[in-house]
């Protein structure tokens, strides 16, 4: 199992909606990996 924690500790207003899609966009990536791992394995 692999975990990863991110945590944002300064932004600017800029970059709020970016960090709003955060974790959406780490579990989208992860998926890509883990299907391109099966794919391999």
């Amino acid at each position: 199992m692999l975990q990863l924690h991110a945590e944002v500790i300064k932004a600017e207003p800029e970059t709020y909606e970016a960090i709003a899609g955060m974790e959406e966009g780490w579990k989208e990536s992860f998926d890509r990996l883990t299907d391109l791992l099966r794919e391999i394995k």
